[in-house]
């Protein structure tokens, strides 16, 4: 069984995105004013980590607020935790017994003026939940309710994990395991709460790489049943959480993006056969990949991973890596792609073959892949460095508009069903129809690489009003549109700023 934050039971058989059904629900403040209801959703990759952070960087701005206009009101019971350390203003102090140890948090989340904070990646034991090595006392949260799916799994215990934090009074009931399948329950990875007008899914779902595609199609197709259960019994549904699917073109770095070679080169056939289509223009790419495709396939024969050393700059550290290697003629070679760890890794980019997986539920092979589904980014790299055929900038991004794609994948079909026949609606792509690149890069030199100041910008605008996150701001000359190294190098350096400040 799973705890609210006050210490009551919630029965269960065991312990980018938010897309919605239609919702007909709204709270009233004070003034007797109908406000909407804010639903944030958050992957923290460690909730511990994470409070700790909030913890370290708000803690004097929610001290002192705490100590002196007295905004949020607190059980009787949260006044049990015992005293803890904190740094307020710099300096080390005995933290008052009276304010709960979650304060901070709670503070962080009203600053955000979340109605419903939904995290994933919490990697919280149920063990630690209401026990004394519960980090900051994170299942008690002034104001709040939350609710919990830990992961029971003996061999992933302190993975997954998913919370709920919701106001006090806005939630019926909930379910911890609401999938109706064990083995999928037991990976801590949905909780559903009910708030009467509607209920929510608060779900992490594995990724590609780290689970068999099977696996994430069977509990992708477990929620869906789930959530076509609620809806059949007049409920309409809400969906939050990290989901693991890059859905349309646009969600996805126009680098990135799917080039499906063989249905380019058909339509290309269709063209020469029809007579009326003689006289069409065929952009100049288009050309080159029709003369030089044939070539390309036969190089990429030869290819082989070959052991490479890299070195940090920085430590003189040196490390054993993988690169692809072709064979252009009798002793010409050809590097492609850049160092992996293993062999396996440094040849993927460069496998087009088909790629099926097993369905267990349909009991048949499924199509993963296309044949010929190259990256773009590789493709421009194998023109260039194969065919000698160089695209610029303005040919490469014309492509990614226009002929490049996501994925033709299980995960996006099953999006594709869910908003197309469950009538769910994508709420972040139908209030920002035009915003591009809808994703996280784990990397901050590799999104300086990728990222326009334009973007940036916008990612900026998007992630102070809804996440915890420390960034650097940029600060470029006026009229400057696009980052080049320089400015991009300089701008870290002179302008080590946090996010924090904008919050």
């Amino acid at each position: 069984q799973q705890l609210t934050a006050h210490g009551s039971r919630v029965k269960a058989t065991r312990p980018y995105s938010c897309i919605t059904s239609e919702i007909g629900w709204s709270r009233t403040c004070s003034a007797g004013k109908v406000t909407g209801m804010l639903i944030v959703s958050w992957n923290v990759a460690g909730l511990s980590t994470t409070l700790q952070r909030i913890n370290s960087d708000y803690g004097s701005e929610t001290g002192n607020a705490v100590g002196t206009d007295r905004e949020y009101s607190f059980s009787s019971a949260a006044s049990s935790f015992s005293g803890m350390s904190s740094q307020f203003s710099g300096k080390s102090m005995r933290r008052d017994r009276t304010i709960p140890r979650s304060q901070f948090f709670a503070s962080f989340i009203k600053r955000h003026g979340a109605d419903i904070l939904c995290v994933q990646e919490a990697k919280i034991p149920l063990s630690q939940l209401s026990s004394r090595s519960e980090t900051l006392g994170c299942s008690v949260v002034p104001g709040y309710e939350s609710f919990w799916s830990c992961c029971v799994d003996p061999s992933k215990r302190g993975f997954n994990g998913v919370a709920t934090f919701a106001r006090i009074g806005t939630v019926r009931s909930a379910d911890s395991s609401p999938l109706g399948d064990r083995e999928l329950d037991d990976q801590g990875r949905c909780v559903m709460t009910d708030h009467g007008a509607f209920v929510l899914f608060n779900v992490y779902v594995p990724a590609g790489g780290g689970q068999p595609l099977s696996y994430k199609m069977r509990f992708l197709n477990a929620l869906r049943r789930a959530m076509c259960v609620q809806r059949a019994a007049g409920r309409r549904v809400v969906l939050v959480g990290d989901l693991n699917i890059a859905h349309k073109r646009e969600d996805i770095h126009w680098k990135n993006r799917r080039v499906f070679v063989d249905s380019i080169l058909s339509d290309l056939n269709e063209i020469h056969g029809n007579r009326s289509d003689a006289g069409k223009l065929v952009p100049r790419w288009k050309q080159d990949l029709e003369k030089n495709w044939r070539k390309i396939k036969c190089v990429l024969d030869t290819q082989e991973a070959v052991p490479v050393q890299t070195k940090n700059v920085s430590t003189g550290a040196t490390f054993d890596k993988f690169r692809a290697r072709v064979r252009l003629g009798e002793s010409k070679f050809m590097l492609l792609g850049k160092a992996e760890t293993t062999a396996e890794e440094a040849l993927y980019p460069y496998d087009f073959s088909q790629r099926m997986y097993f369905d267990e539920e349909q009991g048949k092979e499924i199509v993963v892949r296309e044949e010929n589904c190259v990256c773009l980014d590789v493709l421009v790299e194998l023109m260039s460095k194969l065919t000698q055929a160089h695209w610029d900038e303005g040919t490469i991004r014309a492509i990614a508009s226009t002929c490049a794609e996501a994925s033709r994948s299980p995960p996006i079909k099953w999006l594709d069903e869910i908003t197309k026949e469950d009538g769910m609606c994508d709420t972040f792509r139908h209030f920002y129809p035009t915003a591009e690149w809808r994703c996280v890069c784990d990397s901050t030199r590799r999104l300086l690489d990728f990222v326009s100041f334009t973007i940036f910008d916008y990612l900026t605008r998007f992630f102070t009003r809804l996440l915890y996150i420390r960034w650097w701001e940029l600060v470029l000359p006026a009229g400057t549109n696009t980052l080049t190294n320089d400015s991009k190098m300089k701008a870290v350096a002179l302008t080590t700023v946090s996010l924090t400040n904008h919050l």
